[in-house]
């Protein structure tokens, strides 16, 4: 009698399990769906030189959603059009609904959305978080092809230019902050603590152009979140 209530404990037990995974997956599968559509461009890339992705092929990633589900699945980022690409079944889609992701590791970095501030809109490498955060933005321009001035010369065709990345500064209230990184104006950015940041700078032989010395600089000034109005 003990046998027979113990076997049928299990398989309850068993069952409920299975069904809470089924469900699970059930609720990863919409969330997964949910956030892609098909992948559109408005312009031919094979005809264009250079490339505006992270890699130029799809590279296993991870995206972490904010039901706490996550899924590999091969990715890489467009910095042109601001786009996450997923390689899914055979196909290329685009996560375009990040209301349900809540970061993507790709190649060792943090991508994290934000596509709910229209001076951002688009995804950012996160360097550091904390009271005051610091991201990076790529910066790939698409430059236009001309054609030649003469018969001696040869057509340029059209490119993906790859500039110098943007960093940002993102406070835990929202506020963003497009920093100025040269040495003199960097300290005036955070009024009241100016003569610190200064020292600090000095003392360490640090340059804000350095992205090194950029994380380094947020994390000391973090520590001065607290009396930093």
């Amino acid at each position: 009698m003990k046998s027979r209530f113990h076997l049928t404990l299990v398989m309850s037990v068993a069952v409920l399990l299975a069904k809470a995974q089924t469900e699970e997956l059930e609720r990863f599968n919409y969330s997964m769906l949910s956030a892609m559509s098909p992948r559109v461009t408005t312009i031919n890339y094979d005809e264009i030189k250079g490339t505006p992705y992270s890699s130029d092929e799809f590279i296993e990633g991870t995206i972490y959603f904010i039901s706490g589900s996550k899924k590999d699945v091969p990715m890489r980022y467009d910095w042109y059009s601001k786009t996450m690409e997923v390689e899914y079944e055979g196909k290329t889609f685009e996560i375009s609904n990040t209301t349900t992701v809540n970061y993507v590791l790709l190649d060792g970095k943090k991508y994290v959305p934000f596509k709910h501030i229209r001076s951002i809109n688009n995804y950012l490498i996160e360097l550091y978080r904390g009271n005051y955060s610091l991201f990076r933005r790529e910066d790939v321009r698409y430059i236009e092809g001309a054609p030649a001035q003469s018969g001696y010369d040869q057509p340029s065709p059209p490119k993906f230019e790859w500039y110098k990345p943007e960093y940002l500064i993102i406070t835990n209230e929202g506020k963003t902050i497009l920093p100025e990184l040269n040495k003199k104006d960097f300290p005036l950015q955070f009024p009241g603590h100016e003569k610190e940041i200064q020292d600090y700078i000095k003392e360490n032989g640090l340059n804000p152009k350095n992205e090194e010395d950029l994380t380094r600089l947020i994390k000391m000034i973090d520590s001065l979140v607290p009396s930093v109005e």
